[in-house]
């Protein structure tokens, strides 16, 4: 099948599905289908990279932007980008009334990935849980729990279809037991969250070192 088709397919699922309260489908907006559409399609489907899976969407990151790990600073801003595929002018699209342009983990995951990855093909992401799990306020996030990880299951199992020859990293615990749930191997790192940047760098140039092997 042709890879942009399997894409959409793909696309339509998560627009149309439903997720319980208190998850709210960011694929409900136009624009996150647009920009997720845009990063899938941006990179090389049998390119041998890291491909990072997170917990879930965060109200400051891909909640607005629909790519994980992904602010739309991240998107929308001129950065060292060594793969060309984020910028002004590359038709990534942002509501003019979002209150949120960075997130702390977007800047830590992508600016630590460029550092240590940039001889890479550009690097896939996604999360356990691909909605959003909306706090006491909308602008907040609740903590995943693990009885809701397989709300996300057939969403990961269809991204990691899309990339056979990455080597996949689980960011964090929620995503780590979501895969091995699974019965995915995978690599393990610290979320650069809550001061685990510097873990999260080390483990990333761990799976990397691997890689060059």
């Amino acid at each position: 099948m042709d890879w942009d088709i399997r894409i959409r397919e793909f696309l339509q699922a998560l627009v149309s599905a439903a997720p319980p309260s208190p998850y709210r489908n960011p694929y409900h907006q136009r624009h996150t289908v647009h920009n997720l559409h845009l990063f899938l399609t941006r990179r090389d489907r049998l390119a041998r990279t890291v491909f990072l899976v997170g917990e879930a969407p965060g109200h400051r990151g891909a909640a607005i932007s629909g790519v994980p790990f992904t602010s739309s600073a991240i998107l929308e801003r001129e950065w060292n980008d060594p793969w060309g595929a984020f910028g002004p002018d590359l038709g990534y699209q942002i509501p003019g009334e979002v209150t949120y342009a960075t997130e702390a983990t977007a800047t830590m995951v992508w600016r630590g990935l460029s550092e240590t990855c940039s001889d890479l093909p550009l690097p896939l992401t996604w999360n356990a849980i691909p909605f959003h799990p909306v706090g006491g306020t909308p602008d907040s996030n609740s903590s995943v729990r693990r009885g809701d990880l397989h709300f996300g299951q057939s969403y990961l199992e269809w991204m990691l279809d899309f990339a056979p020859n990455a080597t996949v990293v689980g960011v964090g615990r929620a995503a780590q037991t979501a895969l091995a749930e699974m019965g995915h191997q995978a690599h393990a790192v610290r979320h650069p969250s809550r001061g685990g940047k510097a873990a999260f760098l080390e483990g990333i140039v761990g799976v990397k070192s691997q890689l060059s092997d």
